[in-house]
């Protein structure tokens, strides 16, 4: 409910059998006595005395006035680039899309101030101590002004009901009821019982998995179970397997064409950027562009994941477990696959009842009330619910519940509804949002910005079995470069023993030249990985991405010189101008490998 827009921000209290009197310091409304709808409206906008009948600022009503209303406005109605405030009624949402170009803030008001002041009407006084909302699960601060991006679609909900101000230009604003919410409640309860488990027990903590319809919302759900694993004191791991570089989420983002995880220190809200993260480069926006490099990927990001648990020493952050963001809609298989790669023990399925279905079919398990009810029933079966044992019988009993911990099937399958509020994402939208990300990858926010470095590299030319085809020992570090493809090479069917499936060979992943006109290289991203030779370049994570600005050749006179066996010293080479975020501490590339991908759907415009 919409605050009507004529209140002003002067001190004061209205008294009277209106509809809404005092809200108080902030927003509190001009001294006056009268009988009308609201005691002394002012919007700040001009000072005046108000006797008998007055119209309202923007459109308040008509009332019987007989009081001094301070700071009467001039009866203009306020537009959307000026304050406003809300009342967000419990269980509700006010849902921000913020301007193209300028960004907005938010304010909640808390008990102290305005924003709970007392409620007034012919049947007596009530005070509500509206108080608390939250944006995605991460909790707003009261009376803070909160800045929104320029682009950028947010939900401010409240359990308990609230007061909102709102300050600036947007493309649309409305108030609306999230029946969501109890359900994504249902599933934080249920992984806050997991993790309490494994924090008593010293166990690996839930990894969950959220998949679902297309545009049904699994980023926005993946940020609401972050946060709200982060209020409880856990700090989970975020992965990404969607490589369309889809979420407008700023502290979530990863660009286009990788896959990576990070750990979630603080609310997803008061972080502006990925820090630290583990990624790797896919250089396809779809994960079925090369299904089998895909899957290698992940493989290389679940075992890093894997000896991450295995060698942390905090409970608590190993029973914090990972919430997973599955690729946009997989197919059946690849599910299964990446539940078996991530050993994935919860998947959450948003607006899909096919796959929830199918899921439910092939792994199916109840998932406890609470592991409490679970000891419970265990001590019953075996008949020492009330028996007063010793202590080495309890903890045999303890033991026999891990046990049969152990044993229960891992995989429990929840299906959830999207929320209403959920935008369909157009082709143009999801262009720009991947443009904004490498925009803020490589020069930052207007707070913080970034400046990326302009370099020339020289394309040395390299064999197929990853070497390089001239001496590099006396060329300058930071001055050259391979341009590689990583790819997969598998045995054929026909090499295989006739008892032997395709699937059961690991697949073994090489880097190859890249052959193809440099030309297409121009205003595309590719990755630089951490490895210093061509043996750990296939499994090495990614240390940045670059932009190649442009390309100059001089028609391949490198390998012609070659050819004709002139000394490398003299030999001339195609060069690219980079931009990259910075270099390291001795003013170096990490590598000398940089991975290009699909040239034509990662391309971008940066300027």
């Amino acid at each position: 409910m919409e605050i009507p827009s004529g209140i002003g921000f002067n001190t004061g209290v209205g008294a009277g059998s209106g509809a809404i009197s005092g809200l108080g310091v902030g927003l509190g409304l001009g001294q006056g006595i009268g009988t009308g709808i609201v005691a002394g409206v002012g919007i700040g906008v001009g000072t005046g005395t108000g006797t008998g009948t007055g119209t309202g600022t923007g459109g308040l009503g008509s009332g019987q006035g007989g009081g001094t209303g301070g700071d009467v406005g001039s009866g203009v109605g306020m537009t959307k680039s000026q304050v406003r405030a809300y009342k967000i009624e419990a269980g509700s949402e006010l849902r921000i899309i913020a301007h193209p170009s300028q960004p907005c803030t938010i304010r909640l008001y808390s008990s102290s101030s305005s924003g709970a002041g007392a409620v007034t009407g012919s049947g007596g006084t009530q005070t509500n101590a509206m108080t608390t909302a939250e944006i995605f699960g991460a909790e707003l601060p009261p009376d803070v002004d909160m800045k929104i991006a320029p682009l950028s679609r947010v939900a401010i909900y409240t359990w308990h009901g609230c007061i909102l101000q709102i300050r600036g230009l947007v493309q649309q604003e409305y108030e609306s009821v999230n029946k969501s919410m109890k359900e994504y409640m249902e599933v934080i309860q249920v992984l806050d019982n997991r993790r309490n488990f494994s924090k008593l027990h010293g166990t690996l903590g839930p990894r969950v998995m959220v998949t679902g319809s297309s545009n049904s919302g699994k980023s926005t759900l993946c940020q609401i179970l972050c946060n709200y694993a982060a209020r409880r004191g856990y700090t989970p791991l975020f992965i990404d397997l969607d490589p369309r570089g889809s979420t407008d989420k700023e502290n979530m983002q990863f660009p286009a064409g990788t896959i990576g995880a990070i750990k979630v220190n603080e609310f997803f809200l008061h972080s502006k950027e990925l820090r630290n993260p583990l990624s790797f480069f896919f250089g396809h926006l779809n994960v079925t562009d090369d299904l089998q490099l895909y899957l290698y990927l992940c493989r290389l990001l679940s075992g890093a994941i894997s000896l991450r648990s295995q060698n942390i020493q905090d409970t608590n952050s190993q029973a914090s477990g990972f919430i997973l963001n599955a690729p946009f809609q997989p197919s059946n298989d690849l599910l299964k696959e990446l539940i078996s790669i991530f050993n994935i023990d919860v998947v959450v399925v948003m607006d899909d009842p096919s796959t929830q279905h199918y899921l439910s079919d092939q792994y199916d398990y109840k998932e406890p009330q609470s592991y409490e009810i679970l000891e419970k029933q265990h001590l019953e079966e075996s008949g020492n619910a009330n028996n007063s044992s010793s202590d080495q019988e309890i903890d045999i009993n303890k033991l026999n519940i891990e046990k049969q911990f152990e044993k229960l099937p891992k995989i429990s399958v929840v299906g959830v509804s999207k929320s209403d509020g959920v935008i369909s994402i157009t082709s143009q939208r999801l262009a720009e949002i991947r443009r904004e990300c490498l925009k803020s990858y490589f020069f930052g926010t207007p707070e913080f910005p970034l400046k990326p470095h302009t370099i020339n590299l020289k394309v040395i030319p390299m064999g197929d079995d990853g070497k390089s085809l001239i001496n590099t020992s006396t060329l300058v570090s930071s001055t050259w470069c391979h341009l590689v493809e990583l790819q997969i090479a598998s045995l054929p069917a026909s090499a295989l023993p006739a008892d032997q499936d395709v699937s059961m060979i690991d697949n073994q992943a090489q880097i190859l030249p890249y052959n193809k006109p440099l030309k297409n290289l121009v205003n595309t991203i590719a990755g630089i990985c951490h490895a210093k030779n061509s043996t750990c370049a296939p499994i090495s994570s990614m240390a940045g991405i670059v932009h190649i600005r442009a390309v100059h050749e001089d028609n391949n006179a490198g390998m012609e010189d070659m050819q004709q066996n002139r000394p490398y010293t003299n030999m001339t080479f195609p060069t690219i101008e980079v931009w990259c975020p910075g270099l390291n501490e001795h003013g170096e590339f990490p590598s000398h490998y940089i991975f290009v991908g699909n040239t034509q759907k990662l391309k971008f415009h940066l300027e």
